[in-house]
Order: structure tokens, then sequence, then C-alpha cells
């Protein structure tokens, strides 16, 4: 066909308002053109004639070969490599597809350094079009969320050329990563909670997909998924979709295999296209084939099918026997739910058809499946197996009967004892939750008919009316002692949520002893409450009592072969965290095996959120931080799939992840992590409780530290001023974290003398409290340094001696020389205060190079001690170039995130060089650049800032005659 470009604008804008119209409007439409208009009818009755179907809008809008232009306004020649579309320059093809190809690209304009994929759609588009197309971008570059990969940009180039840069993703597409690892059932399920946890998150903000498939859904090599291709998507009003010139065109160009029978029919479509095409990806995830057998493989036999023909169960077409006995039931009902025909059919929405993905790992009955009490209480027997488990033995009778008649006997005798136990189940469950109910129900009657006024029984306190239980529950329950257990432990929650440690730890002991005595040393139960008393004590003197715990829970498991369960990751899970505490080797291989065994069982993914969160704590404390980093961003993105239990975990997981990122000097993204996670535990648990106070204090530090000065010491004074107008509800080893925050500001701020105190105390309570606890060695190394600083040399020894010692002996198993960088500063930084600047660097010359290479801290603080050291010993020009070395670390740092006590000491060691040199001007400056980051940043009266001060005034002005003798008597 040939067509001037003026005809192929106005076929454009006919085809526009056809598709505004119903199928049914638009053959009167049709027949009512007139004029040049008229000539075209022909042409956009074959367009039209399949109006929802890819074929039809690739042949018009993304083949315009189909076309001749013949007025000099030839479309553009394809892309190649080195070609610059906008701002971006092409480096190689990643793929080519019917709406046009993808390439790899990066910024020709110096902005920032990241590659995109750039997508290059085969259509040219008016300056209209570009207009309202620039205008939904930035709607759609809203989309924020750790699986969808994000939009940046989109537009056209000077050439009309149009273009969407998105985020560039390694990875496979989710077929493809499932079929090559050989994932089971439940690894897909997970993965399929990951996309719908982001087509959700869309949905909440207006938009919808419109073409998920495997290909638009890439997972990476740590098994995230990203979905692609959001800018093509389609805004929302509510459940109804709005219509412009960008989602109309690019709404067309779906893929029809995973299309819903209403984007089939062309009909207005909302959040449930979105479901079933999720269903679809889900159908074929699961059976390894796709809904529909086709006898011819068209697209219009496709097309019919998606919108008439009844899905068939994902069980009946998996060709894997075992995949087949898993989808039989429940996952078979999920999927049907999903690709109902009729969208008020399906579920309500992605959320609702994730929840019962939840609820089958969990083992709960779902919703797609008709409601029950057959069907309940079968679901409740699985997930209960042992306790029903008695009735395996009546199986065997199957194995070993003789005769068809010995084998139906068997089978009835076997169903006849299941059929018991289940109910047996169900009434102990009920008398258990009845005994429970009147315990409680009790015990407020009870408070009334004690008080003989009313209204002094409303206004008995939640402490008392504690307490009031806990002296009844023993002889209230001593017929029904599982039910003992259960009440038992939840007042101990209770009494902890108060604060009340000792009385809800006294309890939990209390429930075990009920354990012991009802339970069995083979029973699980016995071992479920050994469990949670050491969850209880964890940080606490009785933890001394751990090891033997531990040890009979493991026995109990063992003996009654529990070795996948709940129970068991539970295990595992308070195996890792004694280990925290005890030795950095132990922490590290304790945690990594408790993430590798609730990896593969997927018991709990608040467990998992726990375990890795406890690998990456055993790498912060060897400061391996780039892995801890790893292991905290596992755990972030596992806690995102929470819905809307995801605040409570992501609060300290946040703060965790802020910290390993803050260890590396990724200051910016750590004041994102840090500040998601105060939003956080400030929503869950309010400004008062023990934990948000220490979520609180660490934002404050990171602020202090990268000179957010006046910030950082309002919102400690903020946390001040809360446990002051609430003691009570803080324990002695919060408060003594509060303090250790407090006083480490004061000696960042040169104020070690009021900070210590705090810090002796820190110690003490480590030391005494838990012996072999890990922040032992960290409080005794703070304590020594702030004694140096303080010129308390007798005190400092001790303390770094024990330090050291400690250090040594919880670094046991663990090689790497990381973990030893405070020491050794410290130990140069006391030699060098004794006199000895020799032994001071010989210490940091020991210090391995490797050790130095990591973007750290730290060794830029072992720069500026070697330039210290160097100046004493004469090594002027050595000196100040350890110095500058420092400098440029640290200025290389964000703009927005400096650390000004850090550089302060960096010039500080410079001005000294620089003075030992002769050079004076240069050594006033130096100074006069660390007075005035120590006005900004130090207390008033800060030691170091007044001894700038004095080396300012001794040198005099620049060029002075005193200055100059002052330094020719050096």
């Amino acid at each position: 066909m040939t067509m001037d470009a003026a005809t192929l604008r106005r076929l454009s804008s006919l085809l526009d308002r056809a598709f505004e119209l119903s199928p049914a409007e638009r053959q009167g439409w049709l027949d009512g053109l007139a004029g040049d208009d008229a000539g075209l009818v022909p042409t956009l009755r074959d367009l039209l004639a399949r109006p929802a179907s890819k074929e039809a809008t690739d042949y018009f809008l993304f083949r315009p070969s189909a076309f001749t232009i013949v007025d000099g306004e030839s479309a553009a020649s394809g892309p190649a490599a080195d070609d610059v579309v906008g701002a971006y320059r092409l480096e190689r093809l990643l793929g080519r597809g019917g709406m046009g190809e993808v390439w790899l690209a990066g910024r020709e304009d110096g902005g920032l350094k990241r590659k995109v994929a750039l997508k290059l759609p085969h259509v040219s588009w008016s300056p209209a079009f570009a207009e309202r197309f620039a205008r939904e971008r930035d709607i759609l570059a809203t989309l924020e969320h750790p699986h969808i990969a994000r939009l940046y940009d989109a537009g056209v180039d000077r050439r009309g050329r149009p273009f969407m840069a998105l985020e560039y993703v390694e990875g496979k597409p989710l077929d493809v990563f499932c079929r090559e690892g050989a994932l089971s059932i439940d690894a897909r399920l997970r993965l399929l909670l990951q996309v719908a946890d982001a087509v959700a998150f869309a949905h909440s903000r207006l938009v919808l997909h419109r073409d998920l498939k495997p290909a638009n859904l890439l997972v990476t090599a740590d098994g995230n998924v990203r979905l692609l291709d959001f800018g093509i998507a389609k805004l929302m009003e509510g459940e109804r979709t709005q219509e412009t010139q960008l989602t109309r065109l690019a709404g067309q160009a779906l893929t029809p295999d995973y299309a819903s029978p209403e984007q089939i029919r062309g009909e207005q479509i909302g959040t449930a296209s979105d479901v079933y095409s999720l269903g679809v990806v889900a159908f074929e995830l699961l059976a390894g084939a796709k809904p529909y057998k086709l006898k011819r493989g068209s697209a219009a036999e496709l097309e019919e099918a998606i919108a008439a023909a009844d899905v068939p169960l994902a069980s009946a077409v998996s060709p894997d026997p075992v995949a087949r006995k898993r989808l039989r039931g429940d996952l078979d009902a999920i999927v049907q739910q999903a690709l109902r025909k009729d969208p008020a059919a399906r579920y309500a929405s992605v959320g609702a058809f994730a929840q019962d993905i939840e609820r089958h790992l969990r083992g709960e009955p779902v919703l797609a499946r008709p409601d029950s009490a057959p069907y309940r209480l079968r679901k409740f027997v699985l997930r209960n197996r042992l306790a029903v488990g008695a009735s395996a033995a009546v199986m065997i009778a199957v194995v070993c009967g003789a005769g068809v008649a010995v084998w139906q006997a068997s089978v009835a005798r076997a169903q006849s004892a299941e059929a018991r136990a289940q109910a047996s189940l169900a009434r102990k469950e009920a008398q258990r939750a009845k005994a429970v109910q009147g315990f409680m129900t009790d015990l407020f009657r009870v408070n009334s008919s004690q008080q003989a006024e009313p209204l002094k029984a409303q206004q008995t306190t939640a402490r008392e009316l504690l307490d009031i239980g806990a002296a009844r529950v023993t002889d209230a329950l001593k017929d029904a002692p599982e039910s003992e257990i259960q009440v038992i432990e939840t007042l101990s929650l209770m009494y902890g949520s108060l604060g009340l440690r000792e009385r809800a730890i006294a309890l939990q002991r209390r429930g075990v002893e009920v354990a012991r005595r009802v339970h069995g040393p083979d029973d699980p139960r016995r071992a479920d409450a050994i469990l949670s008393y050491v969850s209880a004590i964890q940080e606490y003197p009785e933890r001394n009592e751990i090891p033997a715990l531990l040890a009979e829970a493991k026995a109990a498991l063992d003996a009654a072969g529990e070795t996948t369960t709940f129970l068991r990751g539970a295990l595992h899970i308070e195996t890792a965290r004694y280990s925290r505490q005890e030795s950095f080797s132990a922490a590290r291989d304790t945690a990594d095996a408790a993430v590798a065994f609730l990896r593969h069982h997927d018991l709990s993914r608040g467990g998992l959120i726990t375990v890795y969160n406890l690998a990456g704590l055993a790498r912060m404390q060897s400061r391996a931080f780039a892995e801890a980093e790893a292991q905290f961003q596992s755990a972030v993105d596992a806690a995102r799939l929470l819905g809307a239990a995801a605040p409570a975990w992501l609060a300290p997981t946040l703060t965790d992840l802020g910290e390993a990122q803050a260890a590396q000097l990724k200051l910016v993204a750590a004041e994102a992590s840090l500040r998601e996670g105060m939003a956080h535990t400030l929503k869950v648990n309010g400004e008062s409780h023990p934990g948000s106070q220490m979520l609180r204090l660490k934002l404050a530090k990171f602020l202090l530290t990268t000179g957010r000065t006046d910030e950082g010491l309002a919102l400690q004074a903020d946390v001040r001023a809360t446990i002051d107008r609430t003691p009570g509800r803080y324990d002695k080893a919060t408060r003594a974290n509060v303090a250790y925050f407090m006083a480490a500001t004061a000696t960042a701020r040169g104020q070690p003398h009021d900070a210590v105190g705090a810090l002796a105390a820190d110690f003490a309570l480590a030391r005494d409290l838990l012996p072999r606890n890990t922040q032992r060695s960290v409080a005794a190394l703070a304590l020594a340094e702030t004694w140096i600083a303080m010129g308390r040399l007798d005190e400092a020894r001790p303390m770094l001696a024990d330090a050291v010692a400690h250090r040594k002996s919880v670094l046991a198993g663990v090689d790497d020389p990381r973990a030893w960088l405070p020491n050794w500063r410290v130990e140069a930084q006391l030699a060098r205060a004794e006199g000895d600047p020799e032994k001071a660097l010989t210490i940091l010359a020991a210090v391995p190079p490797d050790a130095l290479q990591w973007p750290d801290v730290e060794p830029i603080a072992i720069e500026i001690e070697r330039a210290l050291a160097l100046r004493l010993v004469g090594r002027k020009d050595e000196a100040a170039a350890a110095a500058r070395r420092a400098l440029a670390s640290l200025q290389a740092l964000p703009a927005t995130h400096p650390m000004p006590s850090k550089e302060a000491a960096a010039w500080e060691a410079l001005a000294e060089a620089e003075l030992a040199l002769g050079r004076r001007d240069e050594a006033r400056a130096a100074y006069a650049r660390a007075l005035a980051l120590r006005r900004v940043h130090d207390a008033e009266g800060s030691v170091m800032l007044a001894a700038d001060e004095r080396a300012l005034a001794a040198l005099g002005k620049p060029g002075s005659a005193a200055t100059k003798r002052r330094t020719a008597s050096r």
C-alpha cells in the first residue's frame, strides 16, 4: 500500500476514533464517513476486523513496512549499535519482537551512569502524541517497588523516534528460570507471590499491567522477580480503566496466550484482567503446559478458546506424575478460580489470589474450595501430622494383609482409626479452646466480684489483672495441662509487652515445668515449650541454661522423628541466636545452617527473615559488611512480601541493612534504609516502644556522624525525654544500650569526660550479664579509647587488654583481618600516647594491606593514626601524604553526607605534618579547616575544638614575624 504522510496521519486519527466506539457503533460510523475519509474505509474495515488481536495492531502500528511513505517524511532507518536515541547511546541489541527492539544503552549526556534497557517501538508518533506520552510517563514512573523494573524515562528523540528507558535487569524469564532450575512446586509458588505483590502494588497506584507473561517476568540469579513493561500499562479510575492515546495503542499489543476473555472481546477491563493473566502464568508454571490445546494453532482459534472454551484442570494436563498429584485439590481450585471467564467470578484482587496461595503453603483451607467441615478437618490433620501419626501404623496392615478380604478389612480399620483420630483431635481442640476461653472469662468475672465497687473493678490495671491470672492459672486449669501451657504463654507475652521481663520469664519457666510433667522426653510439645522459654532468655543471665535446653529440645524432636517441621526450624533459629553471643564463627555457621534449612523447607517466612538477619549480624561482627548487606537485603525482600504484616518485620531489618550500608560508606542508601526502618517502627510500635527508641538512636547517631548535627541532637534528646517519661517500660539492658549511644555521641563531639561513666557501665553490664557476649569487646575497646583521650593511660591499658583477649576468644575460626582493624588502631593510639610512636608504626605495619582496601571508615581512621605517628618519628613528608590520603577518601563522600569529625581529625593530622615541615601558612589553613568543622559538629567545651583554637592562636596571623619565629624554633 502506498500512502503519503498526511494520509497516514489521517488514518491513524480515524483508527483512534474507531477504538473509542463499541463494535456495534463502528459499523454505522464507517458507513457515515465521506470525502477523502471514505476512501480509507476499506483499510479501516480490514484493520478493525480483528479489533483486539495483536496481529491487527502489529500490522498497522508496529510494522510500518506495510506502508510506503512517499512525501519525503520517511521513517527513520533501523537502530544500530552506537546510535544515539535521545540522551542514550545504544550498545547492543537485547531482543526484538513485533512491537520493536530492546537495546542495552547508557547515558550519552553525562548524566547517571547506569545502564538501561531502551525500548524502541516500530512507530513514529506525532508531536501531540509525544506530549501525551510524556504526561503518562511521569505517572508510570512512580511505580517504585522491589519487584518492578523502573521506567526511568520516555519520549521522542529529534528524529521522531519514540523510546522508553527502563531499568536493565539481568535475569531469565520466569518459565525458563523454573525449568532450568527444576524448581519444586513450592518454589514456583513463592516466585508467583513475588509477582502478585508487585502487581497488587501497581493496582494500588491505579495502574494495570495488561500483558503479564513469563517473558515480562525476569528472575535474577538470587531468585528475585522483576516485572517489565509496565510502560504500556493502563491507568485506572477505581476498577475501571481510563483510556488515553498511549494506553489505547499500546494496550492493543497484548500477547493472546495470556490475554483475558474481556481483552480478547475488546471489552472494558479492570484488575480482574491481570488476575486472569497471572492465572495463566500460574497454570503454565505449575502444570508445565498452556491451558488450551489447539488443533490448528492459529491466533483465531486461540482467541475463540480463551473467550469460550472451558479451562482444564492443571493436574489433568501436567506431564509430570509427581506434579499432577501435588496439583490436585487446592492448587487446581486456586488456578481455576483465577481463570474464570466472568471477571466477577475470579478472585476480587491479585492480593486475594496471593493470600490463597499462602494459605495453601501454610496448609490452611483455601477460599477457592467449597467450605465444609470434612475439608477443614482434613487440612487440620495435615498440618498436625504428628498428632495423628498413630493412624499410620494401621496402614502397615494393608501391606502385610493376605487376600482381598484381609486387604478390605485393613482399609476399613485404617479409615475408621483415622476418623476416630480426627474426631478426637477436633474434640481436644474444642476442649482446649473452651478451657482457655473459660479461664479468661473467669479472670474478668473474678476481678469484678472481688471488688466492692464496680468502678474500682473497671479501674484495675492491666498489670493487676495479669497478676490475678498468673496466680490462678495453675489451680484453674489443673485438669487441662495443655490449656494451662497455652494460657501461661499468653500471660508471659503480655507481661513482656509491659516490660515486666522477670515475671514473663518466670511464667515461661512454669510452662516448661508443666510440659515436662505432662509430655514425655520424645514429645514435640515438650520441645515447643522449651524453645519458647529459650527465646525469652536469649539476652539475659538465664541464657546460661540455653545449651542444655537446646539439647533437650533436639533430643525430643529427634526421638519424635521431626526433622523438617516448624519446630525443627525454631530449633535452628534459637541455636543461631544463642551462638551470636558466643563466637563469630559459630554465629556465622549456625545462622547459615538455619537459612539453608528454612529456605529449603519453606516453613515460615518470618523465620526466614529472622535467620537472614542473624546471618547478616554474624558478618557485621566480623566486619564482613558486604556479605552482611546481602543477607539483610534478602531479609528485606522477604519481609516486603508479607503484606500487612511487613512493617513489623521491616523496621529492624531495614535498620540493620542501613548500618551495613553505612559501614561501607554507602551513606545515601544507608540513610534511606534507616529512615524507612524508623517510619515502620513508629507506625507499628509507636514512639515509646523500646525497639522504637533503639532504632531512633541509630538514626540519630548516623545523622550526627554525617554532619546533620542539629537534627541528630534533636532526635537524641527526644529519645531521652521519651524514656524519662516512661522509665518503667525499659529494662536494664535497653537503658544501658541507650546510655552507650549517648556516650558514643559525647566522645565523638569532644566530651570524653561526659562519656566515660556510661561507657564503663555498659562494659560492666556486658561483662556481668552476658560474659561471652560479643558486645563485651566492643564496649571495652570504646572505653579504652575514651580513657586514652582523657590521658588516663593506666586505666586504658587493662581495658584494651581485656578487649583484645575477649575478641581473640570470640574470633576463633574467623581469619578475616578486617575483624581486627579497630583493635590495631586503638593499640597504636595507646602506644603513641605512651610516647612510643615507633611501636605504633610497628603495630600499623602489621595490618595486612588487603584489610585496608575495603570501603570502610576504619581504614581512613588508621591512615590518620599513621600520619600522627609518622610525624612524631620525623618522617614528615610521609605523614603529610598519609593525612592527604585520608582527606581524599573523606572528601570523596557525597556532599550531602560528609563526616565532619573524621575530616577534622584528618585536617589536624595534616596541619601537624605541615607545621613540622615548616609550612606555617599551610598548617594554619589546615587548622582553620579543622576548627570550622569542629564548630559545626562538636559540643561546646569540646577538647578537640579547644586544641585547634590554641594551635591557631599560637601560629598567629599568616606571614607574621611571630609565626616565623615560632616555626623556626621548631
